[in-house]
């Protein structure tokens, strides 16, 4: 989810000045976040440079793509349905650059159709299947979340979007988050909120959570430092599926690290993709 940051936030990144390029010769698909779209990856975008392709498409519910049909069920299957047609006109696997939401669809698609992902960049998958078969404190956690759907769902019920807004908002960016939203970014927020209870739903209820993790593929997962205990967990309970993920924390960074700690994060995805990319070429020689 895209909001406008502070002045605060924005200093944040202060600690990492990015100049550099990302060189890849393979080609990158890179997946927002829920309430965002395609524009959340532009910086990725300007700093690529050689062969590979960059495709950062919209998701499902974005003013370009519009909303799912009320009448049809939804399930992360439909929202990967594009994706992997992108996938398949590549001349190779690609690397997935992804965050939340647009996470968890990455790592459906990974254990669809492994041979079209080279590898996985995750910010703060919200895989919240994670939990669900689980108990004590982690079930607590997906409840929490069952919660939240509820309670946006009702709003969206009762005609006040605004108020759904606002609670997925707060939500992911903290309490008064939805206050620092510029008049635009409420709108687009208002007019998106339908699929949040889409989402959440099909993240909750992803089949076969046991095997969700990335396997073989190699994978960072990002994670902020001073996020949310339900992505905390999900990070935490993929490392324990797939040891070899790489898990990263970025220091100070909540659930939207992507925004606030854009540099930081955008280095950390340079250095994964080009460690990728220079093992496969040790390999082949």
């Amino acid at each position: 989810m895209n909001i406008n940051m502070t002045s605060s936030e924005r200093d944040k990144n202060a600690g990492i000045k990015l100049r550099q390029f990302l060189v890849h010769t393979s080609p990158i698909l890179a997946l927002h976040c829920s309430g965002a779209d395609s524009s959340q990856w532009h910086k990725l975008k300007e700093i690529s440079t050689g062969p590979g392709q960059i495709e950062s498409p919209d998701l499902i519910g974005t003013a370009r793509q519009g909303h799912w049909p009320k009448d049809r069920n939804f399930n992360l299957c439909n929202e990967a349905e594009a994706l992997v047609a992108i996938l398949r006109r590549f001349s190779e696997p690609a690397h997935i650059v992804a965050h939340s939401y647009g996470a968890g669809v990455a790592l459906h698609i990974a254990r669809q159709h492994p041979a079209l992902v080279k590898s996985l960049c995750l910010y703060e998958p919200t895989l919240f299947c994670c939990l669900r078969e689980r108990s004590g404190a982690d079930q607590k956690l997906f409840q929490d979340i069952e919660a939240l759907t509820r309670s946006i769902k009702d709003a969206l019920d009762e005609d006040n979007p605004l108020f759904a807004a606002q609670l997925f908002t707060d939500f992911w960016g903290g309490l008064g988050a939805w206050q620092c939203l510029n008049r635009d970014r409420r709108d687009a927020m208002t007019d998106w909120v339908r699929k949040a209870p889409l989402d959440f739903h099909a993240l909750m209820y992803e089949a076969d959570p046991q095997a969700i993790g990335p396997g073989r593929i190699p994978t960072t997962v990002m994670v902020g430092g001073n996020t949310h205990i339900h992505t905390q967990r999900i990070a935490d309970i993929l490392h324990e599926q797939s040891p070899d993920i790489v898990l990263k924390t970025v220091v100070g960074a909540g659930h939207l690290g992507p925004f606030s700690f854009r540099d930081t994060v955008t280095h950390n995805v340079i250095q994964h993709i080009q460690n990728v990319e220079k093992s496969c070429t040790q390999i082949r020689l």
